[in-house]
């Protein structure tokens, strides 16, 4: 899948710009790490594909988005997207699956900052567990996922 079909598919959600946030962060942290740009943005971008269709159900969250894309991205991609929260019962296990949990936590961090102690105390927990790439600090990663799509 190219990032313009995966744009595509976000156009519409709720949590289009959360989205593209995180997408930015994993650019910044594939970069980092030395790792497929690609693969990392299409993650970020595409992770919250099934938010507003398991508003009745989180514990699907991830999963139905995985399942949607399944055969259009990489397998790694789709394991990252299954696990990236915490209800879906799906554990990260890769690098990729654990930084794409860290940039929608700091995209969280960074948007809605009020969830992190009232609405979602785990976040800090899975920002406080990552560990940056020797030489970028948590500040750097911020102002390097804010200078634009």
């Amino acid at each position: 899948m190219e990032r313009e079909d995966a744009l595509r598919l976000v156009e519409k959600s709720s949590k289009r710009e959360h989205s593209l946030l995180v997408s930015r962060i994993m650019v910044e942290l594939s970069y980092a790490h030395g790792e497929d740009v690609t693969n990392w943005e299409l993650a970020g971008l595409l992770h919250d594909l099934d938010y507003d269709s398991t508003v009745d159900d989180r514990g699907r969250h991830g999963v139905r988005a995985a399942e949607a894309l399944s055969g259009l991205l990489d397998d790694a991609v789709i394991h990252a997207i299954k696990s990236h929260d915490h209800r879906s019962g799906h554990q990260p296990s890769s690098l990729l699956d654990h930084s794409l949990r860290f940039a929608d936590a700091v995209s969280i961090l960074l948007t809605e900052p009020d969830e992190i102690i009232e609405g979602k105390p785990w976040i800090r927990d899975i920002i406080e567990g990552y560990q940056l790439p020797e030489g970028l600090s948590m500040s750097e990663l911020v102002r390097l996922s804010s200078q634009g799509n």
